[in-house]
């Protein structure tokens, strides 16, 4: 958890930092060391959300095209069940950023809890993943339009196969990809 709670105001963790988590009100302390990003970390217990996950520099740095105050909103269902949007803009729409592997089961249980969900997913994590996406793509076609439109084999590509189930908009992130070589499939 990127954000808790110091006297009544939400702060980033820092060097011997205590806290308190504004989700679940249980002490949370500061860990900063070297090998993972600075976070706040429920005291003598898991997280209270779990659907939490050790967090990248990845991670961080799309949360951090957005406004603070829209990072690490809590957000409960009708059940009772709490989780923590990595991003939930203002007309409550909740973006997801994921870098890990998510199993099937896990991704549909997100996107039943939120109604309104766009992941954004890190999509060069394994080795062949880029490859095989874009070997994945027939096309380019251009139908009425500028932008080029593709057909796309998902058995070709695990991230398709992992992906292209989801009922909720999947963005790849492949990093600093220029578009002139994404069209040129290298």
């Amino acid at each position: 958890m990127r954000y808790a709670v110091v006297g009544g105001q939400r702060v980033g963790a820092y060097v011997g930092g205590r806290a308190t988590c504004p989700y679940c009100n249980g002490e949370v302390i500061a860990k900063c060391g070297t090998h993972r990003v600075a976070h706040w970390s429920h005291r003598g217990m898991r997280d209270c959300d779990t659907w939490a996950e050790n967090e990248t520099d990845w991670h961080q740095a799309w949360k951090n095209r957005f406004p603070i105050e829209w990072q690490e909103i809590g957000y409960t269902a009708q059940s009772g069940e709490r989780h923590r949007a990595d991003v939930k803009t203002q007309s409550g729409l909740v973006l997801e950023f994921q870098y890990s592997a998510l199993s099937e089961a896990e991704r549909i249980s997100r996107e039943q809890f939120y109604t309104r969900l766009v992941w954004i997913v890190h999509a060069d994590r394994r080795l062949r993943d880029r490859k095989n996406f874009f070997a994945s793509l027939s096309g380019p076609l251009h139908v009425a339009s500028r932008l080029p439109t593709f057909t796309i084999h998902r058995d070709d590509s695990a991230l398709l196969r992992d992906w292209g189930r989801s009922r909720a908009p999947v963005y790849f992130d492949f990093g600093e990809t220029k578009l002139g070589r994404v069209l040129k499939f290298v």
